[in-house]
């Protein structure tokens, strides 16, 4: 239904007015009629109607007033001025705070009056369709703004326009955040037959639902960080307690899981940071802990640089070039691989590219160059180093054993 509420000292017009909108329209309600201009901002906050028929001039207040004060408080709807007087000043003035327009009261007629309505009712919903198309871009444009960021972790200037936008108030003002970061687990061996897991569908429902559950409670910015990874960034002013925040974020979460449980069937694994100062900061946490939930030993993101590191040691490849592949921070990669595998990266890729050299030279090559190039190695000198670092012999001790 299509709310209204009128607003007239003259109660024979608000009768008038009434009945034309009863003859005139089958969808339209009039929530509330008041006599004054307190009466009418008190209707308003109450009904948050869709049309508010305003007198201009009434005992208390002026129309402007009522206005002025509802613009103020940002829930001005859409709003039709009536006035006795032809005065520009009252147009004027009404306009500059955002009402539709302005009719006079003894030009008021049912088919004036049902036509400004069609009017204002054909034009609110070619605004909202706008707004809800620039929501769905800005979402869409943010999400993949806070995804850089996480990754990229070096721009500083982005960081700050993601924080304006998440919090409103003045720039500089202290903020909190916090990141839940979520996996859609893989099918157990056990689990699967002969139909391959789309998971590509399974992501698009995760995002679906969460975009229908964040933008309901108004907090909460979903990202998909790689295959079946996602983050949520939750951002809060710096007042709020922490315990409150942890609190209110978990129920969200939880409501997300349990959807997307009921609805896709998956049960998400998940971890979420504390309530920290810095964006980047909350996501490296949540993803810390999310790896520490990882069920087999090793998380997707080291089984994954390994599964590279295997297909292409061959070519320049290193801790950045891996990163990126793998759609992942440098940083985080680097500490995952020291946690998870007992050793840096480099200090992993330099011995499968020595143990690939070994089998090289066990299957009869004998061209130390070559070798060298054939597993990646830049340099001759670098290659004899850490060949010897990791064997404890020269290459060429390894060769004469082969013979």
């Amino acid at each position: 239904m299509y709310s209204i509420v009128i607003v007239d000292d003259d109660i024979i017009m608000q009768g008038k007015i009434a009945g034309y909108l009863e003859k005139e329209f089958d969808d339209c309600v009039v929530c509330a009629k008041c006599i004054n201009g307190s009466s009418a901002i008190e209707a308003v906050r109450e009904y948050s109607p869709d049309l508010l028929i305003l007198d201009m001039d009434m005992p208390d207040m002026m129309g402007t007033s009522v206005i002025r004060c509802l613009s103020e408080e940002k829930i001005l709807p859409s709003t039709l001025v009536l006035s006795n007087y032809d005065n520009y000043e009252f147009v004027r003035e009404s306009m500059k705070y955002g009402s539709y327009d302005y009719l006079l009261k003894h030009q008021l007629t049912e088919d004036v009056l049902r036509d400004k309505i069609n009017e204002i009712r054909k034009d609110s919903a070619q605004k909202e369709h706008k707004e809800n198309v620039y929501h769905q871009i800005r979402g869409v444009a943010l999400s993949q703004m806070i995804r850089e960021v996480f990754l990229e972790q070096s721009d500083d200037d982005k960081v700050r326009e993601i924080e304006n936008i998440l919090v409103e108030g003045a720039a500089g003002d202290a903020r909190k955040y916090v990141c839940t970061c979520m996996r859609i687990p893989d099918p157990s061996p056990s689990g699967q037959s002969s139909v391959v897991v789309d998971r590509k569908k399974q992501a698009r429902g995760v995002l679906s639902i969460a975009d229908t559950i964040y933008g309901t409670v108004g907090n909460g910015v979903i990202c998909q960080m790689r295959r079946g990874e996602f983050a949520v960034l939750h951002a809060y002013e710096d007042q709020k307690d922490n315990k409150e925040i942890e609190k209110e974020v978990e129920a969200y979460t939880h409501t997300l899981i349990s959807n997307v449980k009921k609805l896709l069937g998956i049960d998400l694994i998940y971890a979420m940071s504390p309530v920290m100062g810095e964006i980047v900061d909350s996501y490296q946490m949540a993803m810390d802990r999310l790896g520490e939930q990882n069920l087999d030993g090793y998380s997707d993101y080291v089984k994954d640089s390994i599964s590279f590191i295997d297909k292409s040691y061959s070519k320049d490849i290193n801790l950045e070039s891996v990163a990126k592949e793998i759609h992942v921070s440098p940083s985080y990669l680097s500490r995952l691989f020291k946690r998870e595998m007992d050793m840096s990266f480099t200090e992993y890729l330099n011995s499968f590219r020595v143990k690939k050299a070994r089998q090289m030279i066990e299957e009869g090559e004998q061209n130390l160059y070559e070798i060298s190039e054939k597993t990646g190695f830049n340099s001759y000198n670098y290659f004899l180093k850490v060949y010897k670092e990791y064997t404890g012999l020269r290459p060429s001790e390894s060769i004469q054993r082969t013979k």
